[in-house]
């Protein structure tokens, strides 16, 4: 409801503020960016907590299996006790090329992706600072120097000759 009742003030002063439609989209656009990341964030929380215990449960399950039929090898096995339902496959999807694995490398990736395209870690000047990196010291020692300079000549000229007069 608030937000139907925002766009709505947005519509309105639109006409008479035109800067305030940018504002609220590059606003929204933001709120959508965020929101867009803590999902991905969570899935991959989720999928990869879900991924290992499906990984434990399906060894266990192996394990299980291989351990009756050692122990009613004997009898014919676990296959003879329950005939047809006996062969029942279990994918290893969580193997390292398993389905499972591959979907989870790519939503990691695409987290990654999603961090880069933010510009959070893209500075304006980074290219003037790899320029300049060699007279970065010299520069430094010389803005040093005249700052100092225009401090003493401000203070000449605010103390020194007023008490001279």
């Amino acid at each position: 409801m608030s937000l139907k009742r925002e766009v709505r003030s947005v519509q309105v002063l639109n006409p008479i503020v035109p800067w305030i439609a940018p504002a609220k989209n590059t606003e929204w656009i933001n709120d959508i960016y965020y929101n867009q990341q803590r999902f991905i964030n969570y899935t991959d929380a989720a999928l990869t907590a879900l991924g290992e215990q499906l990984w434990a449960t399906s060894k266990m399950t192996w394990q299980n299996r291989q351990a009756l039929d050692w122990i009613l090898a004997e009898k014919g096995g676990v296959c003879v006790m329950f005939g047809e339902q006996c062969c029942t496959f279990i994918p290893n999807n969580t193997a390292p090329y398993g389905s499972f694995t591959q979907s989870m490398n790519k939503l990691k990736r695409s987290r990654q992706e999603v961090k880069g395209n933010a510009g959070r870690d893209a500075h304006t000047w980074d290219w003037l600072e790899s320029s300049l990196r060699q007279w970065r010291a010299i520069l430094t020692k010389v803005g040093v120097v005249i700052g100092i300079v225009l401090v003493v000549v401000a203070l000449i000229a605010c103390c020194v000759v007023p008490l001279l007069e």
